[in-house]
């Protein structure tokens, strides 16, 4: 606590004698309380920044607490399936909620390393105002880093990062007619979120869901689906079993257009649809089949889509420079390899979370050079601008503040 003192006592003195200083020139005072706050962090923290100081002080009084991050304490783990574990947790008053069907960047300390990945949050937002705590539902994905380690018991009562809410995957404000929801494996979670939230407004339009899952011991939340499907005359639910024979093989099976129009009561005016990108895209085809695609929808995909080769980037051969102005490191990498690629390549570990382009976890500051988005097909400026590593490639030599 005297360190504490101490600290914000000189960082005072430093500060009330900044003041002294001519009001002019105004870049010069600038200049100079930049350095003095450059010269506190390194000289007395090790770090560039003095709050790194700080936020290890607090730390190290509360985990939870921070002048950073966003907090969040593990406090329970449920059972869903043999693959599919949901994880509840309270967060920090300083975390602003979320809507239903968004998403967060987790990030977790495993073996001295931070890891960041994506997940849904599955429970309400009335249940996060009611009770302070959320819900993330996690299938265990083999050979990954945070997944697994989550679903062991000895991850409750560890400490979170957590990113605000994002994400469009919404509920409309206002709805008339008939919603149809078709989501498939993991894709319930932010479909989850939407129909706990209509629960608590009593279901004011009609809704169909069609979940599809290889066996029926895949189903996530196959009680609860049940037990609203039973409760509530609004809610119409289709259990689907890819893999599994059924009495009426029309009903049965992966998604295709003579099993939504057995299924479909009347058609939707909204839909919405989740899971894996081959579904999304198998979905999207079934739908247009059924000339259905002007219907207003909204989808949602939770593995990578292939990246294709882009014939603008050149040859497997044609390669960039790279420089890294903060480690001091120059390579040469070719053009069709991500800029986040590139940087592991050559021993550097930039924070990287989904590595889909989804949760911008890997934003860093291009200096020089034009990038390509492989998400969007879109061409940076040749100046400084913020981009994604994970989703970027160079098409010139470029310039990162790493």
């Amino acid at each position: 606590m005297k360190t504490l003192l101490s600290v914000q006592l000189y960082t005072q003195i430093i500060h009330e004698d900044l003041k002294m200083l001519p009001s002019e020139p105004t870049s010069l005072l600038s200049r100079a309380r930049h350095s003095v706050n450059l010269w506190t962090g390194t000289a007395l923290f090790n770090s560039r920044s003095s709050g790194s100081y700080f936020e290890y002080v607090l730390e190290a009084i509360d985990p939870m607490w921070s002048l950073k991050y966003n907090k969040a304490r593990i406090i329970g783990l449920r059972p869903e399936t043999d693959e599919t574990k949901t994880l509840i947790l309270k967060p920090s008053p300083r975390w602003s909620g979320f809507l239903p069907g968004q998403h967060i960047n987790l990030s977790v300390e495993i073996n001295g390393a931070w890891q960041t990945r994506v997940f849904t949050i599955a429970s309400s937002p009335n249940r996060f105002i009611e009770t302070g705590l959320i819900e993330l539902t996690l299938k265990s994905i083999e050979g990954g880093k945070i997944t697994p380690w989550l679903h062991k018991p000895g991850s409750i009562n560890n400490v979170a990062r957590i990113s605000d809410a994002y994400g469009d995957f919404l509920l409309p404000n206002s709805h008339e007619g008939h919603s149809l929801y078709l989501a498939a494996g993991s894709g319930i979670t932010p479909v989850m979120s939407h129909l706990r939230e209509l629960v608590n407004q009593q279901f004011p339009y009609p809704v169909t869901l069609m979940y599809y899952a290889s066996t029926p011991a895949d189903w996530i939340f196959v009680r609860e689906l049940k037990a609203m499907s039973k409760a509530l005359k609004r809610f119409r639910l289709h259990l689907i079993a890819t893999r599994d024979s059924a009495k009426d093989e029309s009903a049965a099976g992966r998604i295709r257009p003579e099993q939504l129009k057995k299924l479909l009561v009347k058609p939707p005016t909204q839909i919405f649809v989740c899971g894996p990108s081959g579904f999304e895209t198998k979905a999207k085809e079934t739908l247009e089949t059924l000339e259905l695609q002007l219907v207003p929808t909204r989808s949602e995909h939770f593995t990578a889509r292939p990246r294709m080769v882009d014939p603008k980037l050149g040859t497997a051969e044609s390669k960039a420079n790279i420089q890294f102005t903060h480690s001091g490191i120059n390579i040469e990498s070719p053009q069709q390899t991500t800029l986040l690629e590139a940087a592991e390549q050559n021993g550097l570990s930039p924070t990287a979370g989904c590595r889909m382009g989804i949760c911008h976890t890997c934003k860093c500051t291009k200096t020089a050079g034009v990038v390509r988005n492989l998400r969007t097909g879109e061409v940076s400026g040749p100046g400084e601008e913020e981009i994604q590593l994970c989703v970027s490639v160079p098409e010139s030599d470029i310039t990162l503040k790493i």
